[in-house]
């Protein structure tokens, strides 16, 4: 039988996987959250029981909690202002800021020249602001975007602020740099890598302002 899946919506706040079982005169329902790491499993026996809604409003309780969470290991974990060894030092020069709120994104990412980096990407950067909104792969401290309209292949996107996030995963890598993804970042141990554009910056102390909300 297949799985039931229900995508995020006005009532559901994100990806859900179901199964349901039955026996007579009793129900069963397996209910998983793969972004989240939890599942529920509900039992209900009688004739008028439902598994299939013990097993929702389980979720619907504990879905907060678990973003919560969720959320507070991202922000220790990722958010802050990563400075790049530069050999002159000048304001704001060689930071990559990343923030996270609903959604983990770099807001700022600039060259020790103090020029902004995203419109290597995207030359409408120069007149709109721009952000990176990164999307983890699976693996500790991996994350993907792609390039604004470059290629067919699109995981994330590097994005004006009104637009949307949902892209396909699926494909072959868009362009690799010396044996790097071009969509690839890494984050991890305090540290910003992204090869393509030689960035490797340090994390400073977590600041309370790029914490939203």
């Amino acid at each position: 039988m297949p799985w039931e899946i229900s995508l995020p919506s006005d009532t559901v706040a994100h990806p859900l996987f179901g199964k349901a079982g039955a026996h007579p005169g009793m129900t069963s329902y397996l209910l998983l959250s793969p972004d989240l790491s939890f599942a529920v499993l509900a039992f209900a026996s009688g004739p008028h029981s439902s598994a299939n809604s013990l097993a929702f409003e389980t979720e619907r309780l504990i879905t907060p909690l678990f973003q919560q969470a969720l959320g507070e290991r991202t922000i220790k974990a990722y958010a802050g202002i990563y400075t790049q060894s530069c050999p002159q030092r000048c304001s704001g020069c060689g930071e990559v800021v990343v923030e996270v709120d609903n959604e983990m994104k770099i807001t700022r990412m600039v060259d020790c020249a103090g020029k902004d980096m995203f419109v290597k990407f995207e030359p409408k950067c120069q007149q709109e602001e721009c952000m990176a909104k990164l999307w983890p792969v699976g693996r500790e401290g991996e994350f993907r975007f792609v390039l604004w309209g470059r290629w067919v292949d699109y995981r994330a996107q590097i994005l004006f602020k009104e637009a949307g996030c949902e892209k396909a995963w699926f494909g072959f890598e868009p362009r690799v740099v010396n044996g790097w993804p071009i969509d690839l970042v890494r984050i991890g141990d305090n540290r910003i890598v992204y090869e393509p554009l030689g960035v490797d910056a340090k994390r400073r102390p977590l600041k309370d302002e790029l914490v939203a909300g």
